[in-house]
């Protein structure tokens, strides 16, 4: 286990992409477990 990262919508975030392995981006909702993610090519990944 890593070392324990508060995430708040609004934070920066580098999230998985089948096309570029790794793409930055904004979190803008969290429900419980479940973050969406806009990226910075207008991608939406949840």
């Amino acid at each position: 286990m890593g070392t324990p990262v508060n995430i708040i919508v609004g934070s920066h975030v580098w999230a998985e992409d089948s096309e570029v392995a790794w793409i930055d981006g904004e979190v803008k909702e969290i429900h419980g477990r479940d973050v969406t993610i806009i990226t910075t090519n207008g991608k939406t990944v949840s």
